[in-house]
This record gives structure tokens, sequence and C-alpha cells, in this order.
């Protein structure tokens, strides 16, 4: 029988908050970036990211309480022991800590004065109605061609595109 072991809410939360990447780096796991996430050498089918991690294999995933649980098959008792630092004492990172990378700034892709792609994948992929299509296309989108994408543009009197941004008190 399973010994009872009481954690506080800040423990549990703790232990919940700890960044799977550098946990997983000391214990001598290899991961591969995948964009913005990591995945585990051995098992591509996972992803990590700061505290949170999914296996797209069986489309199951959580924080990191439940990864080391499902990864290295521990109860619930052991996986927040060896979170928290266990014996040793270790304390490992919370995912919040970590710095973001910084954000760039919003910049208006050239337009576009050739629209044909955009014209014939609307029509024929979305059955959009061509009259529709001209009237949007024309006063609210701008087209990307090095990465054949739309961005969609706020109509202003003017033709003058604003980004949104939080009001400060």
């Amino acid at each position: 029988m399973a010994q009872y072991i009481h954690f506080t809410d800040e423990q549990k939360q703790r232990a919940a908050e700890v960044d799977l990447e550098e946990f997983l780096r000391q214990r001598g796991e290899k991961l591969l970036p995948s964009g913005r996430d990591k995945r585990l050498d051995r098992d591509h089918s996972v992803t990590i990211r700061g505290c949170e991690w999914f296996d797209h294999d069986s489309r199951q995933g959580g924080n990191a309480i439940s990864f080391v649980r499902w990864f290295y098959n521990y109860s619930y008792p052991e996986a927040v022991k060896v979170l928290l630092g266990g014996e040793q004492g270790t304390i490992y990172p919370s995912a919040a800590e970590r710095e973001k990378p910084p954000q760039k700034p919003f910049e208006l892709p050239e337009a576009n004065t050739n629209m044909r792609r955009v014209f014939a994948y609307l029509m024929k992929q979305r059955h959009i109605d061509r009259d529709v299509i001209a009237y949007d296309l024309w006063r609210f989108c701008a087209w990307q061609p090095n990465c054949r994408s739309v961005v969609q543009k706020p109509w202003h009197p003017h033709g003058a595109v604003r980004l949104c941004e939080p009001e400060q008190e």
C-alpha cells in the first residue's frame, strides 16, 4: 500500500510549474527544437513548452506533474517529490521565470498588384462568390507574395492601418 504524503497547495503549485525543458536537460534527455516547442529526441511525438507537454500519438498532455507521472511511470507523490528536488535538494526553475523572446514589431507586408492566386483560392476552395471577393479583396486585404498569405487590414477612411493597443491606466 502506498504511503500518504501531504503536500501543501504551494508545493503542488511549484511542482506543476517546473520548467520541463530544464528539468529534462538536467536529467540527461536530449531535446530538439520544433518551432516554439521542444521535442524529445527519443520520442518525437512529445512536445514541451515551459511547464506544459503534449503527446501527439496518445493525444494527452498536461502540466509538469502529469508529465513525470506519464514519462517516468511515477506515482503522484513520487512525481511531486522529484519535481521539488527530492532528497538532493535540487530546485528546478519555474517556467514563469523564463525570459520570453522579444516580440517583433508589427510591419504591414507590401501589397501586390496581382491577386490572382488569392482570388482563385477563395473561389475554388472556399466557394466564395466572385463579387464578394472582388469587393472585399481590394478594400480589406494586402497580398504577401513571398509567403503566399493574405493579411486582412481594417478599413479606415484614409487608408491607415492602426494597431490595437491596450489603454494604460
